[in-house]
């Protein structure tokens, strides 16, 4: 199933590329591979992928739900996360859930 999908799975998506942001191939790319991704990547747009039947399931250790509570916010800060969250809804970068299990970064 995978080697079905294995070309669109392995695309590199970027999200929150700024033009003030130190970009750094070195890693992994010859120089002229760095010029061309430090040419386009400032253009980038990052729009959500193509749908596949991949489907996936994730196999916890134990049953409980991670809870953390929420972290303090200024109204101000309140008010620009929401405004980001609906946005994002709007855009379909996010999806309503009422799952028990969440990620806190």
């Amino acid at each position: 199933m995978f080697h079905k999908h294995k070309e669109k799975a392995c695309r590199m998506q970027i999200y929150g590329v700024h033009p003030e942001d130190e970009l750094d191939f070195s890693h992994n790319l010859d120089s002229q591979g760095k010029n061309d991704l430090t040419r386009i990547t400032p253009s980038y747009k990052p729009e959500k992928t193509e749908s596949t039947d991949v489907t996936r399931r994730i196999i916890l250790n134990d049953d409980i739900p991670v809870y953390q509570p929420a972290r303090r916010l200024s109204y101000a800060e309140k008010k620009s996360v929401n405004k980001h969250i609906e946005e994002w809804l709007e855009q379909g970068i996010l999806s309503p859930s009422s799952s028990e299990y969440a990620l806190v970064p």
